[in-house]
């Protein structure tokens, strides 16, 4: 357990055990930290680089991520609710990367926009506290935040407290999907360039002889085609940006596609392919519950382009 933040010792562990450290050792092995780790899409962008990693300790709380990310990963560390950080039993000196995508529901433009009066995406805040904490124990940690667009206000904010600004991306240069994120980073000092483009489309990712239960009723296409008709895209068009509802009839928050003269949504494996999420990677939750995280996941290319800027001796 962490100890009082004023007091004399943050991390008595550590300071135990490693009493004359003045550096963090140079290891050719990577340990990282995923706070709000979903479905482990930061593991997948390392894997995709081929960086070794040492430990990969995640904070989820949502029972179904983590039953499909240990699947996958079964050589995860979980660490629980990332409210109680103050108790994890950590090498917090030995961490050399911390991955957040915390939750954007107060900051999304489709929300309520509550910004940080959200006590979801208030939960930023303890992003910036162990942030703080991990750099006084390892000076050259590396952190990357993902989230919406938000307000300026807010934004700015956050660019305050990590003293780095964001870099915009859109995930529709590696992928088929359009889908603008900010990330915050201080690798390679928050110089990230855009990826170059893949030109990806949606013929590109999808599945062949998809199950007629993906297509909607005559009478509910005649509905998207009238009242949502940016919805609904081509094989030749980029896929709107996928929502946790990716898997049901969403309204004007959906996203389809037009084929075989009707209107479907995409399929688990379609929707995974939108963020990039290879294909070896297993679902063994419910459909529901992979959209879910499908559309809370991160574009698994985007992220593999900002960590590759990391320092050459992880590769």
């Amino acid at each position: 357990m962490i100890g009082a933040r004023n007091g004399a010792h943050d991390y008595p562990c550590v300071r135990d055990r490693y009493p004359h450290r003045a550096e963090p050792l140079k290891r050719e092995y990577m340990k990282v930290l995923s706070l709000f780790d979903g479905m482990s899409c930061g593991l997948m962008a390392l894997r995709k680089l081929k960086v070794s990693v040492d430990a990969y300790y995640a904070s989820e709380i949502d029972s179904y991520a983590i039953k499909n990310s240990s699947h996958n990963f079964p050589e995860i560390i979980q660490l629980g609710d990332v409210q109680k950080w103050k108790n994890w039993a950590i090498p917090w000196d030995e961490i050399d990367l911390i991955l957040a995508g915390s939750p954007c529901q107060g900051f999304s433009r489709l929300g309520k926009r509550k910004g940080l009066k959200d006590s979801r995406s208030s939960l930023v805040e303890v992003f910036f506290d162990i942030v703080s904490y991990a750099q006084r124990m390892n000076k050259d940690v590396r952190f990357l935040l993902e989230n919406v667009k938000m307000d300026k206000n807010t934004e700015r904010y956050i660019n305050l407290k990590l003293n780095v600004t964001p870099v915009t991306i859109n995930s529709s240069l590696v992928s088929a999907q359009n889908r603008v994120r900010l990330y915050w980073t201080n690798i390679n000092d928050g110089n990230i360039p855009q990826p170059g483009d893949k030109r990806l489309y949606i013929k590109d990712i999808v599945e062949k002889n998809v199950e007629n239960r993906f297509f909607f009723s005559d009478y509910t296409t005649a509905k998207i085609i009238t009242e949502f008709p940016t919805c609904a895209r081509t094989l030749m068009d980029k896929s709107k940006c996928l929502t946790t509802g990716a898997g049901r009839n969403m309204g004007s928050r959906g996203s389809y596609v037009i084929e075989r003269g009707g209107i479907r949504r995409f399929t688990v494996r379609e929707a995974a392919r939108l963020q990039t999420i290879p294909d070896n990677y297993a679902f063994v939750v419910s459909e529901h519950e992979s959209y879910k995280m499908i559309g809370n996941g991160w574009t698994v290319d985007v992220i593999s382009h900002i960590l590759k800027f990391m320092s050459w001796h992880y590769f």
